[in-house]
């Protein structure tokens, strides 16, 4: 399979994930599997399996490609970034509870330089969200590094034993931290949820995935078994899911999901198709503008409704979501282009005025 080709059903994917994740962010989900935690770890392995698919074997492996590389898609994100992380202080301020102090600045000055994934008491501060795209930069800023990694394996032991030996080991580490978090978590505080070094590592077995199934995504099944095939591994991954959240440790997920994404993304099927119909695809083009929202737009909402006691969940749930779309929308006309700044100054008319 080419570089660069998009494969609009794992869009699709996304899309249904988004809404999951927002679902179980706005709605009471005591006692009910975490399907939040595990719709995040199926993003990072659907992007690490695109890194790996299209750019493998054209990066730069050097610190200038990977600054070349993480640098335009922080710009392009970085001012709705700011916008989610100024709504996630006024929701807390609307709650009475930001008080200036070493408490209240200092997840603030994480957040602003993107190092708050890092920090388990920074993490989920202001804007739960937030350390989505600390995490996701550091994976992406990795990425010509995983290149290099695999590239050594492959070169010493062969194609094919070089990418299983790759992917066995970064399994191992994965596994290895997960264990000792477990088992000391005192000793070992870092947060499995959202350490940076964690998410690379799922990050990097989807990545060995994608360069795996660049050579390998002809079809060959008719419509009616691959769609067998989708419907079958759709349900197997929910019912692991919802079954057994509670019994399997987190790294099983990511495996779960390192099957699953590869299986869709083949095509051919009944589900596939439907995932990439345009107008699907079409609301994936706010994807990180909303996830990066959401969140922070429900905390300001359901503060509002209690302070001027304006309803219950679901009016508060539906005011969130439209609230979401509209600023996605708006943030993705003001800030997503290839020169945020001039496009800035074109749809104000600076330009033309000579400020």
């Amino acid at each position: 399979m080419r570089a660069g080709v998009q494969i609009r059903q794992l869009t699709g994917i996304k899309v249904f994930a988004l809404l999951g994740i927002f679902y179980w962010h706005v709605w009471p989900h005591a006692d009910s599997p975490d399907v939040g935690a595990r719709l995040v770890e199926l993003f990072f392995v659907i992007s690490g399996f695109l890194v790996g698919l299209r750019n493998h074997g054209a990066f730069e492996v050097s610190a200038s490609g990977c600054w070349g590389y993480v640098w335009p898609k922080i710009r392009k994100l970085y001012p709705v970034y700011l916008v989610g992380l100024s709504l996630g202080v006024l929701s807390v301020a609307l709650r009475g509870s930001f008080q200036f102090g070493a408490d209240t600045i200092l997840p603030i000055v994480w957040a602003l330089g993107l190092q708050q994934a890092w920090i388990p008491a920074a993490a989920m501060v202001y804007n739960g969200a937030s350390w989505f795209i600390s995490a996701w930069a550091f994976c992406m800023l990795c990425a010509p590094l995983l290149q290099w990694l695999l590239d050594v394996a492959q070169d010493t032991l062969g194609a094919a034993q070089g990418l299983v030996v790759y992917f066995v080991v970064t399994l191992a580490v994965r596994v290895f931290l997960e264990m000792c978090h477990l088992c000391s978590p005192g000793v070992y505080a870092y947060s499995l949820h959202s350490n940076p070094f964690v998410r690379l590592l799922e990050f990097s077995l989807a990545y060995a995935v994608g360069v795996w199934f660049r050579d390998r995504a002809g079809r060959g099944l008719s419509f009616g078994v691959s769609s067998l095939i989708e419907v079958g591994v759709v349900v197997v991954a929910a019912s692991c899911v919802i079954g057994l959240d509670t019994v399997w440790p987190r790294w099983a997920f990511v495996l779960v999901w390192v099957a699953f994404v590869p299986i869709l993304a083949r095509g051919g099927g009944l589900l596939s198709w439907l995932l990439s119909r345009r107008p699907i695809v079409m609301c994936g083009k706010i994807e990180m503008e909303f996830f990066l929202l959401h969140n922070a737009i429900i905390g300001v909402v359901t503060a509002l409704f209690f302070i001027f006691d304006l309803g219950g969940y679901k009016r508060a749930a539906l005011i969130s979501f439209l609230a979401t779309i509209a600023l996605a929308l708006i943030c993705r006309w003001l800030f997503r282009s290839s020169n945020p700044g001039v496009s800035f100054r074109r749809k104000f008319g600076s330009e033309s005025s000579g400020r």
